[in-house]
C-alpha cells in the first residue's frame, strides 16, 4: 500500500527566479547582522519550551508565562537601539 502511494509522487518542476532586477529594500540592504546574545539566549529557551510543548503526548501549557514577557522586553530593547542607530547614522541627503 505504501510503495502505491509513493509511486504517485513526482518531482516538482523547478523554479528559477531572477530576482536581479528587484530594488533594494530595508530588509536587504544590510545582509549581516548581529543580534545581542541576551535576545539570542531568550529566544532559544523559548523555542526550546515551545518545541517541548507541541512535541509532548500530553496537553500543556508554558512553564513560566514570565518567559514571554521577557523575550517580549529583550525584543523590544533590541529594536530600540536599532531605531536610535539608524536615526543617528542618518542624513538628509541619505
Amino acid at each position: 500500500m505504501f510503495e502505491d502511494y509513493i509511486a504517485g509522487l513526482t518531482s516538482p518542476e523547478q523554479v528559477l527566479l531572477n530576482i536581479s532586477d528587484l530594488p533594494r529594500g530595508i530588509d536587504n540592504y544590510h545582509i549581516d547582522v548581529k543580534l545581542s546574545p541576551k535576545f539570542c539566549a531568550e529566544f532559544k529557551s523559548l523555542l526550546t519550551d515551545y518545541l517541548n510543548l507541541e512535541t509532548s503526548e500530553k496537553p500543556q501549557r508554558l512553564k513560566n508565562d514570565k518567559q514571554v514577557e521577557e523575550f517580549r522586553n529583550c525584543y523590544i530593547d533590541m529594536m530600540t537601539v536599532l531605531i536610535n542607530r539608524v536615526k543617528l547614522i542618518q542624513t538628509p541627503s541619505k
